[in-house]
């Protein structure tokens, strides 16, 4: 029977399906405080509880392996349950849906927002680690290696903190704020406005911190990424570059966490990765200028 069902039956019966007529920003936060509960209020709480409870600390270090599996699998289940969750708000409070695709990938002048993406996001995090934990000094906290987790799981943890950060914490919280408008006598006095984009960065960083408070101190170490990436964001909506990256970034701490790299190559990667990806990028950009202006020159403006 399911053979039967063609591809254009399904595109069809997706197009005829229900939408809302209209924008529901106060639902739409609602949800999406859901999701990010859901997703990460168990990793926020145990994160406290991390940073307050010396006991706890140490139960974490000293985790075997079935503990760590049983930990990637209460995440997997989480993300999972919080990707169900997220799909009934896009549908029931965004009717035009979320600009998470590449809509700036047809538009020559702006090439190139892929790389800059993943290089931006990936010196934010070396200038965060050179500024807090090189030049300052200041260590954090929790952070060793499980003694029972495997390279493998270290990588799971990698794909489930890319897949699940990137659209739980940065593109549903920044999507739905976005749709906010605030009064008119807020604004011009005419028209509403949205909220100013501070506030916006604000909330995604509060909730980015907010499960890596077993860091300590140390956690100011993320604070330009976690600001960074919502600018990014914000300028190119470009998710699947941040999410590869955070996948990557994370691959590449885990296999110095389990020896299969040294400090000095872990290191190297991290400064040549973002420099040969800024290196595409503006070499991209550039030509995608010369390709604008070369059109425009081919067949300019109709004269009024």
């Amino acid at each position: 029977m399911l053979t039967s069902v063609s591809a254009e039956q399904l595109k069809r019966v997706w197009g005829e399906r229900w939408q809302p007529t209209q924008v529901r920003p106060g639902w739409a936060i609602v949800g999406v405080t859901a999701t990010f509960l859901i997703a990460y209020g168990v990793a926020a709480v145990t994160a406290f509880d991390l940073y307050f409870s010396a006991a706890a600390s140490a139960a974490r270090a000293n985790a075997s392996y079935s503990e760590v599996r049983a930990g990637f699998h209460q995440e997997l289940a989480l993300l999972v349950s919080a990707r169900l969750v997220d799909g009934f708000v896009i549908l029931a409070t965004m009717p035009r849906g979320l600009p998470l695709r590449d809509f700036h990938r047809k538009v020559p002048g702006d090439r190139g927002g892929a790389a800059l993406s993943a290089a931006g996001v990936l010196l934010a995090s070396l200038a965060g680690f050179l500024l807090v934990g090189v030049v300052l000094g200041i260590p954090s906290m929790n952070t060793a290696t499980p003694v029972g987790e495997t390279l493998r799981q270290g990588i799971g943890f990698a794909v489930l903190a890319g897949a699940g950060e990137e659209v739980f914490v940065l593109a549903l919280p920044y999507a739905a704020l976005r749709l906010v408008r605030l009064p008119a006598r807020w604004g011009d006095g005419e028209h509403a406005r949205v909220l100013p984009l501070w506030v916006v960065v604000s909330v995604c960083v509060v909730l980015r911190m907010s499960y890596h408070v077993y860091y300590g101190a140390g956690a100011l170490t993320l604070l330009p990424w976690a600001v960074v990436t919502v600018l990014i964001f914000h300028r190119w909506h470009l998710l699947f570059p941040l999410i590869l990256t955070h996948i990557a970034y994370d691959t590449v701490l885990a296999l110095n966490n389990h020896g299969v790299i040294t400090n000095s190559e872990e290191l190297a990667v991290i400064i040549t990765a973002p420099a040969v990806l800024l290196a595409v990028g503006v070499q991209r950009r550039r030509t995608g200028n010369r390709d604008t202006s070369h059109a425009q020159l081919l067949d300019p403006a109709p004269q009024t």
